[in-house]
């Protein structure tokens, strides 16, 4: 039992010590509060890009594909798979029109 208690303590103290730094402020860095990271052949990006043009909202697209850059900023925030969307600094994994909405409703 008194083994147990250390490894606990011992992994509790190592995730404190280890844990990842916070991505950076993409929108600041980049002057825009709408994001979107996304690929030229994604159905679902297309999508996004539709709600963002019928609304009115300008955003800055970056393609994962052709820039290191926005790779890694993709890749810093969680991204597995696009569209990525970020809108003040709040992540959206996938296509989610709803919490896209409730998002760009704020702006």
């Amino acid at each position: 039992m008194k083994n147990i208690l250390i490894l606990i303590a011992a992994v509790v103290l190592l995730t404190l010590l280890f844990q990842p730094d916070p991505p950076e402020n993409y929108n600041s860095i980049h002057g825009s509060p709408v994001i979107l990271y996304a690929t030229s052949w994604c159905g679902y990006c297309m999508k996004v890009r539709k709600i963002f043009n019928q609304k009115g909202i300008p955003y800055r697209e970056f393609d994962i594909e052709n820039s290191s850059q926005a790779r890694k900023e993709f890749k810093s925030l969680g991204g597995k798979g696009v569209p990525l969307t970020l809108v003040n600094g709040e992540v959206v994994h996938g296509y989610n029109p709803n919490k896209i909405a409730t998002l760009i409703s704020d702006l």
